[in-house]
């Protein structure tokens, strides 16, 4: 993470910056004021553009793999279920905008699935519309009643109890994708209808100011330096200081010695420099909203 350099500056590179999408992020959108939620209102579907909402099932981490391809499947007949539900024929996909709100989704199903075919389910949505939340729960409820959307226990299951998330979130592409849209590490995505939703626009730092300030710490070693902070920016443009942290690869050990000292050293620099800029506030639509961003910021030696 850090690498012997010969003076000293430090980068923000906006093409290294990674945001969380603002619906998906710290949920401040959700648990707003009725203030906020009146300002979501006054978006106008002209001004929205029309997106895929999908389907997909995660579970913790280190799941047994006969469980993960058990929860893709619960996944596709749930989704299979809420088209139907939406007067879909086949693979139609229809279009929900007539009953729920655009700040439906982001919606959740937690599922939990005991050995002895015991099932529970909880739903989890913005309280201002539960729309979403509660089709899926019906979804789900009629999948079970076809005798669908099982778990069978294989022999060498460690525990008696799993936990699934149904997760319904718009694909953040407006044109179609197949029906099922990709396969990877979280599982596999199905789409099951449209959603009229506003422009999103992520917080980011305002042109033109000074840069973090290199450590005097690291004056005498000269070394570069990489971090990843993530904050929260709320709707001011200021950085909440109690969210700010730095992000480190989970598959790596920390360091020790002089090079953590001369890490953290970059990463109190960076705090102090991210507490004192300015940032655009995100937007959806024209309402500012607050959200998780990831900030890259990169310590070199300048040669002349």
């Amino acid at each position: 993470m850090l690498a012997s350099a010969p003076a000293l500056s430090a980068q923000s590179d906006s093409s290294l910056s990674a945001f969380s999408s603002v619906l998906d992020s710290s949920g401040d959108f959700r648990t707003g004021t009725d203030t906020q939620r009146g300002c979501f209102d006054s978006i106008t579907p002209g001004t929205m553009h029309r997106e895929l909402v999908f389907l997909q099932a995660t579970m913790p981490a280190h799941t047994d793999s006969a469980f993960i391809l058990q929860a893709n499947l619960m996944a596709q007949e749930v989704a299979t279920e809420v088209r139907a539900l939406l007067g879909a024929h086949g693979a139609d996909v229809p279009i929900a905008d007539s009953i729920m709100a655009w700040y439906a989704v982001p919606s959740f199903l937690t599922v939990i699935a005991h050995a002895d075919g015991h099932v529970t389910h909880q739903i989890r949505s913005t309280p201002w519309d539960t729309s979403a939340a509660a089709l899926l729960a019906r979804a789900f409820d009629a999948a079970r009643a076809h005798e669908l959307a099982l778990m069978i226990w294989p022999e060498h299951a460690p525990s008696d109890s799993v936990i699934v998330r149904l997760s319904l979130r718009t694909a953040g592409v407006t044109g179609k994708i197949p029906q099922v849209a990709a396969a990877g590490e979280a599982g596999m995505r199905f789409t099951v209808f449209t959603l009229l939703q506003p422009e999103t626009f992520p917080a980011v730092p305002m042109p033109n100011q000074p840069p973090a300030r290199y450590p005097t710490e690291n004056e005498s070693s000269r070394v570069g330096g990489f971090v990843l902070m993530q904050l929260v920016v709320d709707t001011s443009g200021r950085a909440v200081p109690a969210s700010i942290r730095d992000l480190w690869p989970a598959n790596r050990p920390r360091l020790r010695g002089y090079e953590a000292q001369e890490y953290n050293a970059f990463v109190r620099s960076t705090t102090y420099w991210l507490e004192e800029i300015r940032f655009r506030p995100a937007r959806i639509g024209t309402c500012r909203v607050r959200q998780l961003v990831q900030q890259p910021l990169e310590y070199k030696v300048v040669r002349p």
